[in-house]
C-alpha cells in the first residue's frame, strides 16, 4: 500500500504534489478547529468583534453583541439613520452619488463615540452621514465574559439618485 501511494506522489509534478500537501493541511486544520453549537451562548461565541480595552482594540469574540433598541444593531440602527438621513440639496444638484462607510464606537456605557469617515464619497454626503449617527441614542453595550466592552462598528450609507429622466432633459436643452 505504501508504494502504491508513492507512485502517485511520483507521477505529480512537484507543484501539484506541494499543493495537494498544503490542500490536506488546510482541511485537516479547518477540522480541528471547528466545534458544534450546542446552544445560544455558544452561538455568540461565534461573533467577532473588535473590542477596546484600555484603548487598545483586540478582536475578540463578545458573547452579546451591542444593541439598538433592543434589536439586531445592524437593523435597527440603519433604519432609525435612514429615517433621519437628509440627501443634501447641492448633491443631489451635483448629482453626487455612493457609498459612504462610518466607523464608531459603542463603549461599555452604551454611548456612540468616536464617530468618523472610513470610506468617503463627498465632504457633504460624508457631513450628513456623521450629523446622523451623532444623533444616536444610547445602545446596550457589547458584553464579554459578563462585562460590558467598548465595540467597533462600521457601517454602510448608500446615497443614490434617480436615474435622469431623458424627456426632461430633451425639454430643458
Amino acid at each position: 500500500m505504501n508504494t502504491n501511494s508513492n507512485r502517485i506522489f511520483r507521477r505529480l509534478s512537484p507543484t501539484a504534489a506541494i499543493a495537494l500537501v498544503a490542500l490536506s493541511l488546510a482541511f485537516l486544520a479547518g477540522c480541528k478547529s471547528r466545534r458544534v453549537i450546542t446552544s445560544e451562548a455558544d452561538e455568540a461565541w461565534q461573533m467577532p468583534a473588535r473590542v477596546e480595552v484600555d484603548g487598545v482594540t483586540y478582536i475578540h469574540l463578545v458573547d452579546t453583541k451591542p444593541t439598538f433598541n433592543g434589536s439586531n444593531a445592524d437593523v435597527e440602527f440603519q433604519r432609525f439613520a435612514y429615517s433621519r438621513l437628509v440627501y443634501p440639496q447641492k448633491a443631489v444638484d451635483e448629482r453626487i452619488e455612493g457609498r459612504v462607510i462610518v466607523e464608531f464606537i459603542i463603549d461599555a456605557e452604551g454611548s456612540l463615540t468616536n464617530a468618523r469617515i472610513v470610506r468617503s464619497v463627498h465632504p457633504l454626503l460624508d457631513n450628513e452621514v456623521l450629523r446622523v449617527v451623532r444623533l444616536s441614542p444610547k445602545w446596550s453595550p457589547g458584553v464579554l465574559r459578563g462585562q460590558p466592552v467598548r465595540v467597533r462598528y462600521q457601517m454602510p450609507f448608500a446615497f443614490a439618485l434617480p436615474p435622469e429622466d431623458e424627456t426632461e432633459q430633451n425639454n430643458t436643452k
